[in-house]
């Protein structure tokens, strides 16, 4: 335990009637217990608390949950792309964002950093109101404005900053068909160089509540020597990697094409999978991509409701049946966790021709404790003694979900991310009975809306994407 991370400090009590804590490999629920917080960590769990107490929340019929761990996203990136690439039959082999790409990449140089920090912050608030107390962030630009604005919020956030850096570089359609722009020469190792320095630069600042990774987007489209120096500067810098993989067949393609292997493979044999690895999707994969991710002890970071958009239910089930360790991401569009875990829950069922399996608890597991071990966190993802006091507390009192037989149950299937009442991070209250603490959400929305209409405006007079037009008439922005 670190210096400033001492259990010395403020002490709130949480009585809660519903209280999730760890069992062996996954978790149970108390009835009726007190979590007792001290600091930034969880002092004690108790039946009653009569010690003194500076902030005391009594959550009568309340789920109190260790905070979910968000293990893909792109913040901001698709804030302001909703609706464009949902219901749209795709090219062959592509993906949702190849068709928006070129709708991101007006926004990236066109936002003023006011416009950017708006725009990321309201992507990053629904994450943190839905309670992602911890996110796994991958981005290219203005990395100094995504610090400041989880500073502030109060997130937990692992910032990846993507390599090769430029937009064009990860896929888009133009013409009717998937093109790629090539790196400029020396381009993508100046990307790692980047972003070796800006986890010297931001590693370990506010509180350690930020911690950076290096994340190479994909082995399509990131040379074999880059990924070979990125496994080398993270186990110098003992960081971790973030990165796709087999997640839409032309990089399938791909790397069948140029290095006669999957794109599973081919991470094996530069040697990115490891135990600090989070590989994100793994949706094309056979037996043998799953038996080296098991043998890696890799993480699989499962986007169940982004890809059930592309008409595509990923691997779920099959992963935990192979012992893999698997976390749950919403990457864009949506930030809801609690729809990916129901998603998760759901579709797995769909994809395993069964009912009971995998369960609401698999897919709680995963949003959890698969996420902590993903980032080599004993301390997240579970309400114990010592543990970080990232917490979130669900209302389970609303017709929807109540009356209550297994609270776990009860959240997976029948509650959403608006259940969330209170959100703690390191301790802090940063969500208070469904508002932000740290925001003024009524401002920051109409800066949102301007910011995205002038976006809007020169991307329709551009003509690089199809589907503007009725936001821009509406009035409705």
């Amino acid at each position: 335990m670190k210096e400033n991370e001492s259990t010395e400090g403020p002490i709130t009590a949480i009585h809660a009637s519903y209280v999730v804590v760890p069992e062996k490999n996954s978790h149970d629920v108390l009835r009726d217990k007190t979590v007792v917080v001290r600091g930034n960590r969880i002092w004690q769990i108790c039946d009653s608390y009569a010690g003194p107490a500076d902030i005391s929340i009594h959550a009568a019929g309340r789920l109190l949950a260790p905070g979910f761990i968000n293990a893909h996203v792109h913040v901001g990136a698709a804030t302001y792309v909703r609706g464009l690439c949902e219901d749209r039959d795709l090219l062959p082999g592509s993906a949702f964002y190849h068709y928006v790409v070129p709708l991101i990449a007006v926004g990236a140089a066109n936002f003023s950093l006011e416009e950017f920090g708006a725009v990321i912050e309201w992507d990053m608030l629904e994450m943190l109101k839905k309670g992602s107390t911890t996110i796994l962030e991958e981005n290219f630009d203005h990395y100094e404005i995504l610090v400041k604005v989880a500073e502030r919020l109060g997130n937990r956030a692992y910032l990846s900053p993507t390599y090769p850096s430029g937009h064009g570089n990860i896929g888009y359609i133009k013409d009717g068909k998937l093109q790629y722009d090539r790196p400029a020469e020396g381009a993508v190792s100046a990307g790692l160089q980047r972003n070796i320095d800006l986890h010297a630069q931001f590693n370990g600042c506010a509180n350690d509540r930020i911690r950076v990774r290096l994340s190479p987007t994909g082995p399509d489209t990131c040379p074999p020597d880059v990924l070979r120096e990125t496994r080398n500067a993270a186990d110098r810098l003992g960081c971790g990697i973030s990165i796709h993989a087999a997640h839409h067949q032309r990089e399938f393609e791909i790397c069948r094409t140029k290095f006669n292997a999957t794109p599973i493979e081919h991470l094996a044999n530069t040697g990115i999978l490891g135990p600090d690895a989070v590989v994100t999707h793994c949706t094309f994969t056979d037996e043998n991509d799953r038996k080296l991710l098991a043998e890696s002890k890799s993480t699989v970071a499962h986007c169940s409701y982004r890809k059930a958009r592309e008409a595509v239910i990923g691997p779920f089930w099959e992963y935990l049946q192979k012992g893999i360790n698997v976390a749950l991401g919403t990457d864009s569009y949506s930030s809801d966790i609690t729809e990916t875990i129901r998603m998760a829950a759901v579709l797995g069922k769909i994809k395993a021709g069964r009912v009971g399996a995998p369960t609401a608890a698999d897919a709680f597991d995963a949003a959890t404790l698969g996420g902590a071990r993903g980032l080599g966190r004993d301390d997240l993802g579970q309400i114990k003694p010592g543990a970080k006091a990232d917490l979130v507390l669900i209302d389970l009192t609303k017709p929807h979900n109540c009356p209550v037989i297994d609270p776990i149950k009860n959240f997976v299937y029948y509650s959403s991310g608006t259940d969330v009442e209170t959100v703690m991070v390191d301790g802090k209250i940063v969500v208070d009975r469904g508002r932000a603490v740290n925001t003024d959400e009524d401002d920051l929305r109409e800066r949102v809306r301007s910011a995205t209409q002038r976006i809007w405006r020169l991307a329709d007079e551009k003509g690089v994407v199809d589907g503007l037009r009725p936001a821009l008439t509406s009035g409705n922005s």
